[in-house]
Protein backbone atom coordinates (compact mmCIF):
# COMPACT_ATOMS: atom_id res chain seq x y z
CA UNK A 1 0.00 0.00 0.00
CA UNK A 2 3.00 2.30 0.98
CA UNK A 3 4.50 1.17 -2.52
CA UNK A 4 0.96 2.17 -4.30
CA UNK A 5 1.06 6.08 -2.25
CA UNK A 6 4.47 6.85 -3.64
CA UNK A 7 4.51 5.80 -6.56
CA UNK A 8 1.49 5.92 -9.42
CA UNK A 9 0.64 2.97 -10.71
CA UNK A 10 -2.69 3.92 -12.98
CA UNK A 11 -0.52 5.13 -15.71
CA UNK A 12 1.79 2.84 -16.81
CA UNK A 13 4.49 5.42 -18.72
CA UNK A 14 4.37 7.34 -15.30
CA UNK A 15 4.83 4.11 -13.31
CA UNK A 16 7.86 3.91 -16.16
CA UNK A 17 9.00 7.28 -15.47
CA UNK A 18 8.82 7.06 -11.97
CA UNK A 19 11.10 3.58 -12.14
CA UNK A 20 13.53 6.01 -13.66
CA UNK A 21 13.39 8.78 -10.95
CA UNK A 22 14.49 5.77 -8.38
CA UNK A 23 17.53 4.61 -10.92
CA UNK A 24 18.57 8.05 -11.17
CA UNK A 25 18.28 8.61 -7.38
CA UNK A 26 19.84 5.61 -6.75
CA UNK A 27 22.99 7.24 -8.66
CA UNK A 28 22.55 10.39 -6.83
CA UNK A 29 23.43 8.77 -3.30
CA UNK A 30 26.14 6.80 -5.50
CA UNK A 31 27.68 10.24 -6.15
CA UNK A 32 26.97 12.01 -2.73
CA UNK A 33 28.90 9.09 -1.67
CA UNK A 34 31.79 10.10 -3.61
CA UNK A 35 31.93 13.32 -2.67
CA UNK A 36 32.00 12.00 0.96
CA UNK A 37 34.58 10.31 -0.08
CA UNK A 38 36.49 13.19 -1.54
CA UNK A 39 36.02 14.98 1.79
CA UNK A 40 37.68 12.51 3.65
CA UNK A 41 40.58 12.61 1.80
CA UNK A 42 40.65 16.04 1.63
CA UNK A 43 39.90 17.11 -1.49
CA UNK A 44 36.74 18.58 -0.98
CA UNK A 45 36.01 21.15 1.82
CA UNK A 46 33.16 20.55 4.54
CA UNK A 47 30.98 23.56 3.68
CA UNK A 48 31.00 22.45 -0.21
CA UNK A 49 30.27 18.90 0.48
CA UNK A 50 26.92 19.96 2.20
CA UNK A 51 26.35 22.62 0.06
CA UNK A 52 26.47 19.91 -2.97
CA UNK A 53 24.91 16.96 -0.86
CA UNK A 54 21.98 19.51 -0.12
CA UNK A 55 21.79 20.46 -3.84
CA UNK A 56 21.45 16.98 -4.72
CA UNK A 57 18.69 16.00 -2.31
CA UNK A 58 17.14 18.98 -3.65
CA UNK A 59 17.32 17.87 -7.18
CA UNK A 60 16.01 14.43 -6.41
CA UNK A 61 12.56 15.89 -4.15
CA UNK A 62 12.40 18.60 -6.77
CA UNK A 63 11.89 15.99 -9.87
CA UNK A 64 9.73 13.35 -7.52
CA UNK A 65 7.11 16.32 -6.71
CA UNK A 66 7.03 17.31 -10.60
CA UNK A 67 6.39 13.05 -11.52
CA UNK A 68 4.23 12.39 -8.67
CA UNK A 69 1.98 15.69 -9.46
CA UNK A 70 1.77 15.20 -13.21
CA UNK A 71 3.35 18.33 -14.05
CA UNK A 72 6.26 16.62 -16.52
CA UNK A 73 3.20 15.55 -18.58
CA UNK A 74 3.58 19.70 -20.08
CA UNK A 75 7.04 19.08 -21.28
CA UNK A 76 7.26 18.09 -24.50
CA UNK A 77 9.75 15.05 -23.06
CA UNK A 78 7.21 14.00 -20.19
CA UNK A 79 10.95 12.02 -18.55
CA UNK A 80 12.62 15.47 -18.00
CA UNK A 81 15.95 13.64 -19.17
CA UNK A 82 17.91 16.54 -20.24
CA UNK A 83 15.87 18.63 -17.19
CA UNK A 84 17.51 15.87 -14.98
CA UNK A 85 21.21 15.81 -16.70
CA UNK A 86 21.30 19.45 -16.68
CA UNK A 87 20.52 19.55 -12.79
CA UNK A 88 23.31 17.03 -12.32
CA UNK A 89 25.58 18.59 -14.68
CA UNK A 90 25.65 22.00 -12.45
CA UNK A 91 26.13 20.23 -9.32
CA UNK A 92 29.22 18.81 -10.81
CA UNK A 93 30.42 22.19 -11.81
CA UNK A 94 30.07 23.61 -8.39
CA UNK A 95 31.54 20.56 -6.63
CA UNK A 96 34.66 21.09 -9.51
CA UNK A 97 34.80 24.86 -8.69
CA UNK A 98 35.33 24.21 -4.96
CA UNK A 99 37.98 21.13 -5.40
CA UNK A 100 41.55 22.22 -6.71
CA UNK A 101 42.98 18.74 -6.40
CA UNK A 102 40.31 16.70 -7.35
CA UNK A 103 39.43 17.64 -10.99
CA UNK A 104 40.62 15.02 -12.63
CA UNK A 105 39.18 12.10 -10.41
CA UNK A 106 35.61 13.93 -10.04
CA UNK A 107 35.15 15.27 -13.61
CA UNK A 108 34.61 11.46 -14.22
CA UNK A 109 30.97 11.44 -12.38
CA UNK A 110 29.65 12.78 -15.85
CA UNK A 111 29.71 9.51 -17.45
CA UNK A 112 27.09 9.11 -14.88
CA UNK A 113 24.83 11.70 -15.70
CA UNK A 114 25.62 11.19 -19.72
CA UNK A 115 24.30 7.93 -19.26
CA UNK A 116 20.41 8.16 -18.35
CA UNK A 117 20.61 10.50 -21.70
CA UNK A 118 21.86 7.85 -24.06
CA UNK A 119 18.63 6.01 -24.68
CA UNK A 120 16.52 9.28 -24.51
CA UNK A 121 18.28 12.21 -26.13
CA UNK A 122 19.53 12.47 -29.34
CA UNK A 123 23.07 13.25 -31.39
CA UNK A 124 22.36 17.06 -31.13
CA UNK A 125 20.98 17.27 -27.17
CA UNK A 126 23.86 15.49 -26.01
CA UNK A 127 26.63 17.44 -27.98
CA UNK A 128 25.06 20.22 -26.53
CA UNK A 129 25.16 19.36 -23.21
CA UNK A 130 29.13 18.50 -23.84
CA UNK A 131 29.01 22.26 -25.02
CA UNK A 132 27.79 23.80 -22.18
CA UNK A 133 29.72 21.36 -19.93
CA UNK A 134 33.24 21.99 -21.94
CA UNK A 135 32.54 26.17 -21.25
CA UNK A 136 31.33 25.85 -18.06
CA UNK A 137 34.72 23.84 -16.80
CA UNK A 138 36.46 25.99 -18.98
CA UNK A 139 35.26 28.82 -16.94
CA UNK A 140 35.97 27.30 -13.99
CA UNK A 141 39.78 26.93 -14.93
CA UNK A 142 40.04 30.27 -17.12
CA UNK A 143 38.70 32.31 -13.42
CA UNK A 144 41.85 30.12 -11.57
CA UNK A 145 44.27 30.08 -14.22
CA UNK A 146 46.71 32.86 -13.63
CA UNK A 147 47.14 31.91 -9.73
CA UNK A 148 47.50 28.46 -10.61
CA UNK A 149 49.73 29.26 -13.36
CA UNK A 150 52.16 31.29 -11.32
CA UNK A 151 51.69 28.83 -7.97
CA UNK A 152 51.70 25.80 -9.27
CA UNK A 153 52.18 25.36 -13.30
CA UNK A 154 51.87 21.48 -13.42
CA UNK A 155 48.58 21.61 -11.54
CA UNK A 156 47.04 24.37 -13.75
CA UNK A 157 48.58 22.09 -16.70
CA UNK A 158 46.87 18.69 -15.41
CA UNK A 159 43.44 20.89 -15.59
CA UNK A 160 44.18 21.75 -18.69
CA UNK A 161 44.48 18.26 -20.07
CA UNK A 162 41.39 17.03 -18.00
CA UNK A 163 39.08 19.81 -19.77
CA UNK A 164 40.69 18.50 -23.12
CA UNK A 165 40.06 14.58 -22.21
CA UNK A 166 36.60 15.42 -20.86
CA UNK A 167 35.79 17.09 -23.98
CA UNK A 168 36.67 14.89 -26.18
CA UNK A 169 35.66 11.61 -23.84
CA UNK A 170 32.37 13.61 -23.80
CA UNK A 171 32.02 14.03 -27.47
CA UNK A 172 32.47 10.83 -28.48
CA UNK A 173 29.75 9.97 -25.83
CA UNK A 174 26.98 12.19 -27.55
CA UNK A 175 27.76 10.73 -30.79
CA UNK A 176 27.71 7.09 -29.88
CA UNK A 177 24.91 7.59 -27.60
CA UNK A 178 22.77 9.72 -30.19
CA UNK A 179 23.39 7.22 -32.41
CA UNK A 180 22.13 4.23 -30.26
CA UNK A 181 18.95 6.59 -29.11
CA UNK A 182 18.46 6.24 -32.95
CA UNK A 183 18.55 2.82 -33.12
CA UNK A 184 16.48 2.24 -29.98
CA UNK A 185 13.86 4.40 -31.25
CA UNK A 186 14.29 2.86 -35.02
CA UNK A 187 13.74 -0.64 -33.13
CA UNK A 188 10.36 0.45 -31.13
CA UNK A 189 9.17 1.79 -34.38
CA UNK A 190 9.53 -1.28 -36.04
CA UNK A 191 8.37 -3.06 -32.76
CA UNK A 192 5.01 -0.84 -32.93
CA UNK A 193 4.70 -1.46 -36.89
CA UNK A 194 5.36 -4.97 -36.28
CA UNK A 195 2.26 -5.50 -33.38
CA UNK A 196 -0.17 -3.43 -35.59
CA UNK A 197 0.54 -5.62 -38.70
CA UNK A 198 -0.54 -8.63 -36.71
CA UNK A 199 -3.11 -7.10 -35.45
CA UNK A 200 -3.97 -6.39 -39.21
CA UNK A 201 -3.31 -10.01 -40.08
CA UNK A 202 -5.50 -11.49 -37.18
CA UNK A 203 -8.53 -9.24 -38.19
CA UNK A 204 -8.00 -10.20 -41.55
CA UNK A 205 -7.63 -14.06 -40.52
CA UNK A 206 -11.20 -13.46 -38.52
CA UNK A 207 -12.98 -11.22 -41.38
CA UNK A 208 -14.87 -12.45 -44.35
CA UNK A 209 -13.09 -10.35 -47.55
CA UNK A 210 -16.47 -9.51 -49.25
CA UNK A 211 -18.36 -8.24 -46.29
CA UNK A 212 -16.14 -7.74 -43.42
CA UNK A 213 -18.29 -9.57 -41.36
CA UNK A 214 -16.65 -12.13 -39.26
CA UNK A 215 -16.09 -15.46 -41.16
CA UNK A 216 -17.11 -19.14 -40.56
CA UNK A 217 -14.26 -20.16 -38.43
CA UNK A 218 -14.50 -17.05 -36.25
CA UNK A 219 -18.80 -18.07 -36.11
CA UNK A 220 -17.52 -21.30 -34.89
CA UNK A 221 -15.56 -20.08 -32.12
CA UNK A 222 -18.21 -18.11 -31.18
CA UNK A 223 -20.66 -20.13 -31.10
CA UNK A 224 -18.55 -22.81 -28.87
CA UNK A 225 -17.66 -19.92 -26.55
CA UNK A 226 -21.67 -19.56 -26.49
CA UNK A 227 -21.91 -23.05 -25.81
CA UNK A 228 -19.58 -22.98 -22.95
CA UNK A 229 -21.48 -20.50 -21.24
CA UNK A 230 -24.38 -21.88 -21.76
CA UNK A 231 -23.55 -25.04 -19.92
CA UNK A 232 -22.29 -23.34 -17.22
CA UNK A 233 -24.36 -20.54 -16.45
CA UNK A 234 -27.39 -21.58 -17.96
CA UNK A 235 -27.47 -18.72 -20.61
CA UNK A 236 -29.50 -18.86 -23.48
CA UNK A 237 -28.56 -18.35 -26.88
CA UNK A 238 -29.94 -19.10 -30.88
CA UNK A 239 -28.59 -19.36 -33.75
CA UNK A 240 -30.11 -17.78 -36.66
CA UNK A 241 -29.11 -19.19 -40.48
CA UNK A 242 -30.23 -16.62 -42.92
CA UNK A 243 -30.35 -17.32 -46.72
CA UNK A 244 -30.56 -14.65 -49.61
CA UNK A 245 -33.33 -16.15 -51.23
CA UNK A 246 -32.74 -16.46 -55.56
CA UNK A 247 -29.38 -14.95 -55.08
CA UNK A 248 -28.25 -17.24 -58.08
CA UNK A 249 -30.30 -15.49 -60.32
CA UNK A 250 -28.48 -11.83 -59.06
CA UNK A 251 -25.77 -13.60 -60.40
CA UNK A 252 -27.10 -15.09 -63.69
CA UNK A 253 -29.00 -11.84 -65.01
CA UNK A 254 -26.78 -8.58 -63.41
CA UNK A 255 -23.27 -10.56 -63.00
CA UNK A 256 -21.35 -11.32 -59.80
CA UNK A 257 -20.21 -7.64 -59.26
CA UNK A 258 -23.66 -7.04 -58.70
CA UNK A 259 -23.82 -10.04 -56.95
CA UNK A 260 -21.06 -9.10 -54.53
CA UNK A 261 -22.46 -5.50 -54.41
CA UNK A 262 -26.05 -7.18 -52.93
CA UNK A 263 -24.22 -9.17 -50.31
CA UNK A 264 -22.36 -6.28 -49.01
CA UNK A 265 -25.56 -4.07 -49.43
CA UNK A 266 -27.60 -6.65 -46.86
CA UNK A 267 -24.20 -7.57 -44.55
CA UNK A 268 -24.35 -3.98 -43.47
CA UNK A 269 -27.79 -3.28 -42.82
CA UNK A 270 -28.38 -6.23 -41.29
CA UNK A 271 -25.57 -6.15 -39.18
CA UNK A 272 -26.09 -2.28 -38.16
CA UNK A 273 -29.85 -3.71 -36.83
CA UNK A 274 -28.63 -6.20 -34.21
CA UNK A 275 -27.45 -5.46 -31.23
CA UNK A 276 -23.55 -5.39 -30.08
CA UNK A 277 -23.47 -8.97 -28.04
CA UNK A 278 -24.42 -10.59 -31.37
CA UNK A 279 -22.56 -11.50 -33.77
CA UNK A 280 -23.38 -11.12 -37.45
CA UNK A 281 -20.93 -13.75 -40.03
CA UNK A 282 -20.91 -14.89 -43.34
CA UNK A 283 -21.20 -18.89 -43.38
CA UNK A 284 -20.86 -19.27 -46.85
CA UNK A 285 -22.00 -18.31 -50.22
CA UNK A 286 -24.92 -16.48 -49.87
CA UNK A 287 -25.70 -17.66 -46.19
CA UNK A 288 -25.55 -16.01 -43.14
CA UNK A 289 -25.68 -16.62 -39.46
CA UNK A 290 -26.47 -14.74 -36.65
CA UNK A 291 -25.41 -16.00 -33.13
CA UNK A 292 -28.12 -13.70 -30.52
CA UNK A 293 -26.91 -13.63 -26.78
CA UNK A 294 -29.42 -14.16 -23.96
CA UNK A 295 -31.49 -14.71 -26.33
CA UNK A 296 -34.58 -17.41 -26.38
CA UNK A 297 -36.32 -19.06 -28.92
CA UNK A 298 -39.59 -16.85 -29.33
CA UNK A 299 -37.64 -13.97 -28.61
CA UNK A 300 -35.37 -14.39 -32.19
CA UNK A 301 -38.83 -14.27 -33.95
CA UNK A 302 -38.36 -10.32 -33.11
CA UNK A 303 -34.91 -10.25 -34.71
CA UNK A 304 -36.07 -12.56 -37.62
CA UNK A 305 -38.80 -10.93 -38.61
CA UNK A 306 -37.10 -7.58 -38.60
CA UNK A 307 -34.33 -8.99 -40.87
CA UNK A 308 -36.43 -9.94 -42.94
CA UNK A 309 -38.28 -6.49 -43.40
CA UNK A 310 -34.96 -4.87 -43.37
CA UNK A 311 -33.62 -7.41 -46.56
CA UNK A 312 -37.28 -6.84 -48.49
CA UNK A 313 -36.45 -2.87 -48.20
CA UNK A 314 -33.09 -2.87 -49.70
CA UNK A 315 -32.84 -0.69 -52.92
CA UNK A 316 -30.18 -1.87 -55.44
CA UNK A 317 -31.51 0.32 -58.05
CA UNK A 318 -28.17 1.62 -58.88
CA UNK A 319 -27.32 -1.79 -60.46
CA UNK A 320 -30.82 -2.44 -62.32
CA UNK A 321 -34.05 -0.79 -61.85
CA UNK A 322 -36.75 -2.47 -59.38
CA UNK A 323 -33.50 -5.16 -57.95
CA UNK A 324 -34.76 -6.58 -54.91
CA UNK A 325 -34.34 -9.37 -52.52
CA UNK A 326 -35.74 -11.07 -49.94
CA UNK A 327 -34.16 -13.70 -47.20
CA UNK A 328 -35.47 -17.07 -45.81
CA UNK A 329 -34.32 -17.65 -41.84
CA UNK A 330 -34.42 -20.36 -39.38
CA UNK A 331 -33.87 -20.46 -35.89
CA UNK A 332 -32.88 -22.57 -33.28
CA UNK A 333 -32.06 -22.17 -29.64
CA UNK A 334 -29.47 -24.51 -28.15
CA UNK A 335 -30.18 -27.29 -26.24
CA UNK A 336 -27.69 -28.26 -23.23
CA UNK A 337 -25.82 -30.56 -23.43
CA UNK A 338 -25.94 -30.96 -27.26
CA UNK A 339 -22.98 -29.88 -29.74
CA UNK A 340 -23.22 -27.13 -31.33
CA UNK A 341 -23.40 -28.59 -34.90
CA UNK A 342 -27.00 -29.70 -33.48
CA UNK A 343 -28.01 -26.68 -33.07
CA UNK A 344 -26.84 -25.37 -36.49
CA UNK A 345 -28.25 -28.39 -38.08
CA UNK A 346 -31.92 -27.39 -36.14
CA UNK A 347 -31.66 -24.16 -37.85
CA UNK A 348 -30.61 -25.67 -41.08
CA UNK A 349 -33.72 -27.39 -40.89
CA UNK A 350 -35.58 -24.78 -40.27
CA UNK A 351 -33.95 -22.76 -43.13
CA UNK A 352 -34.97 -25.87 -45.19
CA UNK A 353 -38.67 -25.33 -43.71
CA UNK A 354 -39.12 -21.41 -44.49
CA UNK A 355 -37.43 -22.26 -48.18
CA UNK A 356 -40.58 -24.86 -49.18
CA UNK A 357 -42.79 -22.55 -47.39
CA UNK A 358 -42.40 -20.20 -50.14
CA UNK A 359 -39.22 -18.16 -48.78
CA UNK A 360 -39.40 -14.32 -47.38
CA UNK A 361 -40.23 -15.63 -44.02
CA UNK A 362 -38.35 -17.13 -40.68
CA UNK A 363 -39.47 -20.28 -39.36
CA UNK A 364 -38.80 -21.39 -35.16
CA UNK A 365 -37.44 -24.66 -34.31
CA UNK A 366 -40.09 -27.32 -34.09
CA UNK A 367 -42.93 -24.35 -33.85
CA UNK A 368 -45.36 -25.09 -36.17
CA UNK A 369 -46.27 -21.70 -36.63
CA UNK A 370 -45.04 -20.72 -39.71
CA UNK A 371 -44.33 -16.35 -39.30
CA UNK A 372 -45.17 -15.24 -42.85
CA UNK A 373 -44.06 -11.63 -43.17
CA UNK A 374 -44.12 -11.04 -46.53
CA UNK A 375 -46.01 -7.76 -46.98
CA UNK A 376 -45.73 -6.63 -43.60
Amino acid sequence: MLTNLIFPTRDSQQSHRMRRWVMASSASAMVVVLFLAAYLLGLLALPAFLTASSLVLGCVMLFYAVFRSGLNLRFRDPSLTLAQILASTLVILYVLSQSEEGHGILSLIYMVSFLFGVFRLSTRELLGITAFVALSYGLIIGVQWHADLVAAPHAFNRKVLNWIVLTSVLTFFSVMGGYISKLRKEVAESKTKLEKALLRIEYMAARDELTDLVNRRSLVDFLKQQKSRADRFGSAFTTLMVDIDFFKRVNDTHGHQAGDVVLQGFAKAASASLRATDVLGRYGGEEFMAILDQTPLDRSAIVAQRLCSLARKLNFDELATGLRISISIGAAEYRRPEEWQATVERADQALYRAKRGGRDRFELDNSTDDCVVRGA
